[in-house]
């Protein structure tokens, strides 16, 4: 199962504003996803996706997980710089100290 958020954002004016950009912002997560669907397929496994919305990715994420028994999170790390080699930042670590199942954080490569 792989979980996406659509942001609902704090400072838009009016409702319908807030609507709009999390139907964009759905809209893009399932377009994206795609890619992620077809690659998992070639390799033999299956993946269902779900978007959820919210305003904190880390805590809707875990929210989730914890209402369907999910028993492990993966959650991706992008190591830009070195010291992303060392340090987790941002979502993952967010989800590491508030999640009450393990979460295995996975990284791909840096050009550095």
């Amino acid at each position: 199962m792989a979980v996406s958020v659509a942001h609902s954002p704090a400072h838009a004016e009016t409702e319908a504003d807030r609507r709009e950009s999390v139907d964009a912002a759905r809209r893009y997560l399932e377009e994206t996803f795609l890619a992620v669907a077809d690659r998992a397929a070639r390799v033999g496994v299956p993946l269902d996706h779900v978007v959820v919305e919210g305003d904190s990715p880390a805590d809707d994420i875990v929210q989730y997980a914890h209402e369907h028994g999910i028993d492990l999170v993966v959650v991706g790390h992008h190591r830009t710089r070195r010291a992303g080699r060392f340090l987790l930042h941002g979502l993952a670590d967010r989800m590491i100290a508030q999640a009450e199942m393990p979460v295995l954080v996975v990284s791909a490569e840096s050009d550095d």
